[in-house]
Order: C-alpha cells, then structure tokens, then sequence
C-alpha cells in the first residue's frame, strides 16, 4: 500500500500494478506537454532515478532508460511496455514529485554558432552550475567529415555548454556531441547541484530493445607488407597535402584531412611557415587563414598570376594541427610535374629499430656530421621517446637505429625536421611526422 499511497499523493493513474510492491519498487510516469513527452522514473520513497524529454517516433514508441513504450493503437493517451505493462499519460500540469524535480539535466539541442572559430553550444532543459567546468577531452564533437574530437575550450552560462572547436565554416556537418561524466574533479551538473550523467546527443535511439550480447570489438586491419614485414595503417597517418592552385591574389592549399591552427600560433606565425614560388620566382605571403580542409595563402593585392601559371609551396612543420586527433601536420613540399619532393609511405619496426620507406629515393646532404643527422629525427615507441644510435639511407629507405627496438604490435611515431634528407636531384625534404606499428 505504501507504493500506491505515494501514486495516488502525485495524482498519477497507473493503470496496472503487478500486486504488492518490494522495498525497491520503481513507478514510471510519462507526461505529456504539446507532443513533448517526459519519461520519469524514481523509486518507492520518491527519490528521483532519472527524467527524459523524449519525441515520439514515427512508429509511436519512446525508447529510454532500456525499455520501449509504445502508444496502444486506438488510444493515443495511454502506453504499453515492452514487458507489457501500461501507463496513461498524464496531463501537462500534473505534478511528477519532488524527487524528479531534482533530477539531473537533460540536453535538449545543439546547435553551430558562426565565428571565428565556431562554437558547438549544448542546450539543456535546466540552468547548470557555472562553477564546476568540466575538462575539454570530456566532450567530444562528430561532423560529417571527421572523426570524434575534443574542443579546445568548455564554457557554461545559464542553461547552455559553448565547446569552442577551434574551426571555421563547420555548418551544417555537426552530426552529434557527447559528454563522459568523470568519477570526480570538475562535474558537469545543474545549478541545483544535480550531476548530469553522460550522454550523447542526437541519442542513438533504437525502436527495439539494446541486444544483450556485448558487441564486437574492432581491431585496426592488420596486413603484410611486400617485403613480409606487418604493417597496420591505423588513424595516426598526418594529414598531407593534396594540391595548391592559385585562385586571384590567393593560393588555396588543399589537404587530404581537416586541419587547425594550433592556439599556440598567430596567422602571421602560420605565414612565415609557408614559403611559394610561381614560375619559379619566390612570392611574400602576408597573411594566411585555416578552414577544415584548406589553407588559404594571401599573396597580397599587387600579386598578379601570369596565364598558366604553376605554383610550388613548402611547409614548415609547426601551426597546423590534424583536427581530428590534434597531432601536429608534418611538414610538406608541393610542386607540379615531376618536382615533388619525397613521402613517406609507412613506417615498420625491425630488430633493430625503425625504417621509414619514402615514395621516392632519398640521400643524406654530406655536410651534416652524425649528430646533426640524428639530431633532425624523433623516434617514440608506445609515445615514449627513444635515442637514436644510428641513421643510416639505402634508396627509399631510412633506417633509424635505436638502443630499445619495438616489438610486435607497437605503435611507432617518425618525426624529421627538415636539414639533412635530400631528394636524388639534391632538392630539400621538409618535415614530416608518421606514423606505424611495430614489427
């Protein structure tokens, strides 16, 4: 009778009990309010479990919290569980009881905000706690174009979260936002102190209820190389530039993945960077800007392009970030025709260290002495920096000795700067940054 005593107090119709209620009795409640419907659930002595505002699918069902609840045809007032039990729904201005009101926030929308850089903002059906920020790898953004990834900044004022992306021109590919509730430090929480549980919104709603089978784990592929060595291709290539084309007073640099400017940098820094030639003759950039996949070089007003004009540039690794993991964008040379300087095309482990295999060959420049040559190379192995013992250039292929060599399965990272690698015209390789595994 308690159980029911607490129902009739809030005025709620349950249209079917199942006999007399455990001391851990659940009641359920959805409320209706202009085809927006609240689902709350809290337990016998009116603690709250949890508050959703939910839409109705096109099929009538509401999915939350592992259970579907869909219309019973006929009767648009009244739901039925996927375990068959019933509830009518109640009216707008019935009460759900003290403890859902205190329940936690609920994301409601998101949205882009234009500017420079765009902002991705959370609304939430309550105003939150301004004080307690959470850090920025706790959310994460999906567009259409990349993978998850972190804001560079978290704000929160009254009921809305800004995640400041970093980007530019991201409207309309956001695709979903998604927060992760960390076990302590700075929680995101309404002003009422109540901690808001992790989500991701858009919700992956499903009409059917979640299997109960775990799902299946994925494993980057896995593959052998040519020379029989394995190689796994995995997310941590670098973005590399696909092609310059002069466009007015502009040259547009197209990359292969979205790219940021790194905070740490101004646009004048992001400038001094790129140097280009057209038709061979050196050209001032004096001012540059980042856009997901482009980097806009201005060359400024007076610069005029002869018809048919070819373009080179080079990139010296530093501002630009891969927007989808933050890891800085190696450097790169670009040139039409034959002239493009040497890739790497994958990195592998061997006994004794690691090699880096280009697309084309490479020689060392014979006035470095050995330490400088060592010196312009970074190896890590599991993000661990080791020392270089030996370098060391057959054709295509740099062999990079070091004291402590991978084993199978480690993911290795290549980082050169540019100095000692030459092409086999005797042209400069810029920086580059790749990444592999082990052997």
């Amino acid at each position: 009778m308690k159980a029911a005593a607490i129902i009739a107090a809030l005025g709620i119709a349950l249209i079917v009990t199942m006999g007399p209620a455990p001391a851990s009795a659940q009641t359920t409640v959805i409320r209706e309010c202009g085809g927006q419907y609240t689902v709350a659930r809290y337990n016998s002595d009116g603690s709250a479990i949890g508050v959703w505002n939910k839409q109705l699918s096109d099929e009538g069902t509401i999915y939350t919290a592992g259970k579907t609840w869909k219309l019973v045809e006929g009767s648009p007032d009244r739901f039925v569980s996927d375990g068959g039990a019933q509830l009518q729904v109640v009216p707008c201005d019935a009460a759900l009881g003290a403890g859902v009101r205190s329940s936690h926030p609920e994301a409601q929308s998101i949205q882009i905000v234009q500017g420079t850089p765009d902002t991705v903002q959370i609304t939430f059906d309550k105003n939150l706690d301004t004080t307690s920020v959470p850090s920025t790898f706790r959310f994460t953004a999906k567009f259409s174009w990349s993978a998850d990834f972190s804001p560079q900044s978290v704000t929160i004022s009254g009921n809305t979260v800004s995640l400041v992306m970093g980007l530019t021109s991201l409207n309309p590919t956001l695709e979903r936002v998604s927060y992760t509730k960390p076990s302590s430090g700075n929680l995101l929480k309404g002003a009422d102190g109540a901690e808001v549980a992790s989500f991701t919104f858009p919700e992956q709603t499903s009409t059917n209820p979640p299997p109960t089978t775990s799902p299946p784990v994925f494993r980057p592929p896995v593959f052998t190389g040519d020379d029989g060595r394995r190689v796994a291709p995995g997310p941590w290539i670098s973005p590399r530039v696909n092609r310059a084309d002069l466009s007015g007073t502009n040259v547009i640099v197209s990359m292969d993945k979205a790219v940021l400017l790194d905070t740490n940098y101004s646009t004048a820094q992001l400038a001094d960077k790129f140097t280009v030639w057209v038709n061979g003759d050196g050209q001032a950039v004096v001012g540059a800007s980042v856009s997901g996949y482009r980097v806009t070089l201005d060359l400024g007003s007076s610069f005029s392009a002869p018809p048919g004009a070819r373009v080179r540039v080079n990139y010296a690794r530093g501002p630009l970030l891969d927007a989808a993991t933050g890891n800085t964008v190696g450097g790169f040379s670009l040139s039409p025709g034959p002239w493009t300087t040497p890739r790497p095309n994958r990195v592998y482990g061997t006994a004794t260290g690691v090699v880096v295999s280009m697309d084309k060959p490479v020689q060392l420049d014979s006035s470095y002495s050995d330490s400088q040559i060592k010196a312009a190379f970074t190896v890590r192995v599991n993000d661990v920096s080791q020392t270089i013992t030996k370098v060391s250039v057959s054709g295509r292929d740099i062999s990079l000795q070091i004291e402590s060599p991978p084993a199978d399965g480690d993911k290795l990272a290549v980082d050169y700067t540019q100095g000692p690698l030459r092409d086999s015209t005797g042209m400069r390789i810029l920086g580059f940054a790749y990444f592999g595994a082990g052997r």
